[in-house]
């Protein structure tokens, strides 16, 4: 099973819940398929942001950073 599919980050989520996290208010997550799935069981509430959209909303371009 892949690190990040839906049964591994519903688990560690379901995980923070149990060892006191507080519901969020609002979570913001990349566009990982599992993450957004558990995201949407643990916490059905929340708002839920996806990074590309923020990144269009800011007009901040993804590019590729080189690191000297």
């Amino acid at each position: 099973m892949s690190k990040e599919s839906y049964e591994c980050w519903l688990e560690f989520l379901r995980d923070m819940v149990a060892r006191g996290m507080n519901f969020p208010v609002a979570v913001t997550s990349d566009g990982a398929p599992g993450l957004i799935k558990a995201i949407e069981a643990v916490f059905p509430k929340s708002e839920k942001y996806h990074l590309r959209l923020i990144r269009e909303s800011f007009g901040i371009a993804e590019k590729e950073e080189t690191l000297v």
